[in-house]
């Protein structure tokens, strides 16, 4: 398992929050960044932490331990300590791994000035090889979720700061756009890339068909499924008539076929697959081009489910 996310203990800092409500935002966040590493951990993205994590001051002069005593006003609820633990028990620390170590000075985040030795950590990493970029979960309330410059001594490196869905999606469709070199890789990636859709098997190895090469098709195949995962849902739960337009407010062109297309034999045989025991006839699509270049989907289970099956990339099918 590539390790692709480490947990950046810098923003476990609680001073500046409200002294009334601390205990309440804090364990919200810690809910929030639980949520993160079991939803990588289940895509089988491997996390890890620093030793340093529970010793550190987080509040005050406590540690993180101190605020589990019932007595600290920024208590942490015993249910979300066991939650915590049983999910840090299943990770690594860094300095455990075989990988470079950080560097031990500060580093500049967006230009500034941090002592954050797992920022770091995950800058050599993604030095040594973008494809193995590894991206800080963070709680977002000392630093926005996102992608930001990150400056070592071996020069400034870009590096995803994640705390939520969106975050996590938008790392992956930057790794997508950044690093891969065929649909192979693109697949490797998209079930964390677009949560919210589903890929027939193989489906991906009809981009070779396309109009240009993959390199080329990428930014729009991105773009274009990423709305589709973004907004189809809620789009597809009201009235399809207004689907394309609604589409088209993201930049994307999505229709159904006509009544002709619809009618001919050929073309529901092309477009009908058998997924999970049931057949499928995928009407609807994305166009990169007027003319050319689609992306065939099935968006009859959005409104029940949330879930959109993406079956057939292609250059042109039967009309």
């Amino acid at each position: 398992m590539n390790m692709r996310f480490v947990i950046d203990e810098s923003s476990w800092q609680f001073d500046h929050l409200p002294h009334e409500t601390c205990s309440a935002v804090v364990v919200q966040l810690l809910d929030q960044l639980l949520d993160q590493i079991e939803l990588a951990l289940s895509h089988d993205h491997g996390v890890c932490y620093s030793e340093e994590l529970f010793w550190q001051t987080v509040w005050q002069d406590k540690t993180f331990y101190d605020l589990l005593a019932p007595e600290c006003a920024c208590h942490i609820p015993h249910e979300i300590y066991e939650r915590l633990s049983s999910i840090i028990y299943k990770l690594s620390t860094w300095q455990e791994l075989p990988a470079p170590q950080p560097i031990n000075a500060p580093i500049y985040v967006n230009g500034e000035a941090l002592h954050a030795a797992s920022i770091a950590w995950a800058a050599i990493q993604t030095q040594a090889n973008q494809a193995s970029a590894v991206a800080a979960l963070i709680l977002p309330s000392c630093r926005p979720a996102g992608c930001c410059t990150v400056g070592i001594e071996t020069g400034n490196t870009p590096i995803w700061l994640v705390a939520d869905s969106a975050s996590y999606q938008n790392f992956f469709r930057w790794l997508i756009t950044e690093t891969s070199q065929n649909p192979a890789q693109l697949a490797q990636w998209a079930r964390s890339a677009f949560l919210q859709l589903d890929f027939y098997a193989d489906a991906m190895h009809g981009i070779k068909s396309m109009s240009k090469p993959f390199r080329e098709l990428l930014p729009d195949l991105v773009r274009h499924l990423a709305a589709l995962s973004d907004h189809g849902q809620k789009i597809f739960s009201d009235s399809w008539i207004d689907a394309p337009n609604r589409f088209g407010q993201y930049g994307v062109n999505m229709s159904p076929e006509n009544g002709n297309t619809k009618g001919n034999d050929k073309a529901r045989r092309e477009r009908t697959k058998t997924h999970e025991g049931r057949e499928v006839v995928f009407w609807w699509h994305s166009k990169l081009e007027p003319h050319q270049d689609r992306i065939h989907f099935y968006p009859d289970d959005a409104a029940k489910t949330g879930r959109i099956l993406v079956g057939i990339f292609c250059k042109h099918l039967t009309t």
